[in-house]
């Protein structure tokens, strides 16, 4: 579908390649994220196979994390890190993930994931390193999406094509009544089905009486 639409010479081509553009952009800036975020340290000092390399640097004898600033002069060597966009990220990508988990209800799993993966990034240790590292990593990429939706003008193209299709599906409602038509399917369906909660009721209230009846009857023959 999306390649028949790329053949198109009109706005709705127009966002379909922008759009397969910046999927092609944002997966070669992959790697920039990855060489500027490693977690290959950090799995090293987890499983005893090198030394602690601290995310963000420790730059004093007290680590806090939550006070981390860049050096001044130092901009290309220290890396970038916000303790406050690191949690959001891990919170989300951790509701996502326990929320979708088998076999547990979607409200526990994703407090679950959300509260796990955010205590993650407290920790001091190797641990909590690797933690503050992948979320990052998501905050990284997901800066350079929204660079690359702004250096395609993404945003601009699909205003303009949902406001194409909604005036095309406008035109639609007035010239066949679209929404009248849908809107008497669901006044159908509701009165249908409050029809049928009403004749359970009315069945399920006469065999209460019927029940009730037949008891006393007994109680009288006995």
């Amino acid at each position: 579908l999306f390649c028949m639409l790329t053949i198109l010479r009109n706005h709705y081509g127009e966002l379909t390649k922008a759009l397969g553009l910046g999927l092609i952009m944002t997966a070669g800036r992959l790697g920039k994220v990855r060489r500027q975020y490693p977690t290959g340290p950090h799995l090293k000092a987890i499983l005893n196979m090198g030394q602690r390399e601290p995310f963000p640097p420790v730059y004093s004898s007290r680590e806090n994390v939550w006070r981390y600033k860049v050096r001044e002069g130092y901009e290309d060597i220290d890396p970038d890190f916000n303790m406050i966009r690191t949690v959001a990220a891990l919170v989300v990508i951790g509701g996502f993930c326990g929320g979708n988990f088998p076999l547990v209800p979607t409200w526990l799993g994703g407090t679950a994931g959300a509260a796990a993966l955010a205590l993650g990034t407290t920790l001091r240790g190797p641990k909590g390193d690797l933690y503050r590292t992948m979320g990052m990593r998501v905050v990284s990429l997901v800066e350079e999406m929204m660079d690359v939706v702004g250096e395609l003008g993404l945003a601009r193209k699909g205003a303009h094509t949902a406001g194409k299709i909604f005036d095309r599906m406008m035109f639609l409602d007035r010239k066949h009544g679209i929404r009248k038509k849908v809107g008497a399917g669901i006044s159908f369906i509701a009165e249908k089905a409050s029809r049928t909660a009403s004749e359970v009721k009315a069945d399920m209230d006469e065999d209460e009486d019927y029940s009730y009846e037949r008891y006393r009857d007994d109680q009288r023959r006995y």
